[in-house]
């Protein structure tokens, strides 16, 4: 059965208002959590032209979507649409989930640019392969099903039913299902800078950010490095506190922090030694 297509959700609709109740309400009754995530049905809607398939009742990024009418991040996804406009880019997204900033980036950029779309639970991997198909976007976007880490091998991704976007690598926050994945170094999927313009990546992966791009850092030649950074500083503190000196002495100075998020474009003039003063993560 094809799922229902309808625009965004009228709040002053009181079938909406009551199903935006249940929704909400189901993240702390266990029994109506789980028949929410079971049983809530998909549907397509429309925001700033682009199409996605939703499933409110298993992620929390398609829930806002739906039920608000905006991007969860709205203000990321807007700042790095503008880094990415017009220009001809190779982006890499980094914790792709169901594909907002895959698709949203994809549109935005000028021709020739492309994209890698990096995400390793295997039912959000469908559902961005749907969302790259409704925008027509297949051919400028790669998706990779794996997990980065600092080798070749497999691991343990930890799911959760009502937001599978949280889900992640990390043993403290184990969920109530894993499931085993390829795991991959992040340099062994970029290609060459080529003619791109710019290289602009974004990376939200719950918490074990360090341990992608600490390898990647270590082996990424100049010319792979991405020019603007987009990086979930939410889980900073968690961090090997290593990365955040690499990145700053790599050249990367914070433009802005919201969200959750914080946005890094590269000065390749500065060094180690040039003092900056970093943005505090809200």
């Amino acid at each position: 059965m094809a799922d229902a297509v309808m625009p965004l959700p009228r709040p002053e609709s009181f079938g909406f208002k009551v199903a935006r109740r249940v929704l909400w309400a189901s993240l702390y009754v266990p029994v109506l959590r789980d028949v929410v995530a079971r049983a809530w049905p998909p549907v397509t809607v429309t925001h700033q032209g682009a199409r996605f398939r939703v499933f409110a009742g298993r992620n929390h990024q398609d829930r806002t979507l739906w039920s608000t009418g905006r991007f969860v991040e709205c203000r990321s996804v807007a700042a790095m649409c503008d880094a990415v406009r017009g220009k001809r880019c190779l982006i890499v997204d980094i914790g792709a989930n169901s594909g907002i900033y895959t698709v949203m980036l994809a549109r935005s950029a000028g021709e020739g640019s492309q994209v890698l779309a990096i995400e390793p639970n295997p039912v959000l991997q469908r559902q961005l392969r749907e969302n790259i198909v409704l925008n027509d976007l297949e051919a400028r976007v790669t998706v990779h099903g794996v997990a980065l880490g600092d080798h070749e091998g497999t691991a343990t991704l930890h799911t959760y039913a009502i937001n599978l976007g949280q889900s992640s690598l990390r043993t403290d926050r184990a969920g109530k299902r894993e499931i085993t994945v390829p795991l991959r170094p992040l340099a062994t999927l970029m290609p060459p800078r080529g003619d791109f313009e710019r290289i602009v990546m974004k990376i939200d992966v719950e918490g074990v950010e360090d341990r992608v791009l600490l390898p990647f850092f270590d082996t990424a030649t100049d010319d792979q490095l991405p020019d603007t950074l987009l990086i979930e500083t939410a889980h900073g503190n968690d961090w090997n506190p290593a990365l955040m000196a690499r990145i700053d002495a790599l050249g990367y100075r914070p433009r802005f922090t919201a969200e959750g998020n914080t946005l890094y474009d590269r000065d390749r003039a500065a060094g180690p030694d040039t003092p900056t003063e970093r943005t505090a993560t809200v």
